[in-house]
């Protein structure tokens, strides 16, 4: 299976429908990295028999949902942040040295309403741009695979 990663959609529950409803027989999990943690609310009361994970952007405000928060996804251990309570977004020391401390494998940011994927230290630090407001072209969002390996498809809205 597959999970969807899904950042800053600021309003726009509809693209995050679209891009549950393309994938819907290939996915079992949705990730959600902030700014929009209402929409993702919305989505997932559609979507009872897929497992979501999310977290707080800086445009959210919801006491019983985490800033950060670690999961376990098909043998990888994932960090999932918003970005903004870093000293910058990607690479950062003392994120780098929290996720070698724990043990992670992957960190999952939205904030920067951009794409990037880059590896540093062997931890793959993967944002999937903005479903809402991308600053990179258009709305965008990623599909994850991993046979030991993260595969990380960029699909757009």
């Amino acid at each position: 299976m597959s999970a969807l990663v899904i950042s800053d959609s600021h309003g726009k529950v509809d693209r995050i429908i679209e891009a549950i409803d393309r994938n819907l027989d290939a996915i079992d999990r949705v990730f959600f990295l902030g700014d929009g943690i209402e929409d993702i609310k919305l989505a997932q009361v559609t979507y009872y028999n897929i497992q979501f994970d999310y977290v707080l952007g800086n445009n959210d405000f919801d006491d019983a949902v985490p800033e950060e928060k670690e999961v376990f996804y098909e043998g990888k251990k994932i960090l999932l942040i918003h970005g903004h309570t870093y000293e910058g977004i990607y690479g950062t020391k003392r994120l780098i040295e929290k996720c070698k401390r724990n043990g992670i494998d992957a960190v999952f940011m939205g904030h920067t309403h951009r794409k990037k994927e880059v590896y540093v230290e062997d931890i793959l630090f993967l944002n999937p741009g903005s479903i809402g407001r991308p600053f990179d072209g258009r709305a965008s969002y990623s599909v994850i695979d991993i046979d030991g390996v993260i595969h990380n498809n960029v699909m757009y809205i």
